[in-house]
């Protein structure tokens, strides 16, 4: 899943994270201009979400008045990719006008299906099919493949590691 971040925001993002998770955020970083363009996994954003919150916001819900508007901007560009992945139609087996060329890794036995790791369901990657629609339209539908062994079972694990489960062996 790929975050656009000004340089400042990914900065904020680096404070608040440590571990695993910020090793996995800084493992495909590109720098564009002023913006930086990282892609980690949809669990790794959510981790990094979770510890943007808990810096901006105290225990009562209230904002730290302390706290600088780079981790406010940070929060707001992070929540808007994982909503946009949230209630993507890939993920509840429908279908999109246009062609679109996003692959979702996600879990499930069937539709709907979860970016959020779940072990025990079948991880699979929603990869899109392209169809031309009546009138010329161009149509997206995405399918599940399963995924097989090798680095799609390493990419398994990194998701597992960031949401706090066992890994498969």
């Amino acid at each position: 899943m790929f975050v656009r971040l000004t340089k400042r925001g990914f900065a904020a993002c680096q404070d608040v994270v440590s571990g695993f998770t910020l090793e996995t955020l800084l493992a495909d970083v590109k720098v564009v201009g002023e913006r930086i363009d990282v892609n980690a996994p949809y669990i790794c954003w959510r981790n990094v979400q979770d510890a943007l919150i808990g810096h901006i916001f105290g225990p009562t819900g209230g904002k730290r008045a302390e706290v600088p508007t780079r981790f406010f901007l940070a929060l707001k560009t992070i929540t808007k990719a994982i909503n946009f992945i949230d209630t993507h139609p890939a993920l509840v087996d429908a279908a999109a006008f246009g062609w679109h060329g996003l692959e979702i890794p996600a879990w499930g036995d069937g539709p709907p299906y979860t970016p959020y790791p779940r072990p025990g369901k079948m991880f699979v990657k929603l990869s899109p099919v392209w169809l031309n629609g009546r009138n010329g339209q161009r149509i997206t539908e995405w399918v599940p493949l399963p995924l097989g062994e090798g680095a799609d079972a390493v990419h398994e694990n990194v998701h597992l590691m960031l949401g706090g489960h066992p890994v498969r062996p």
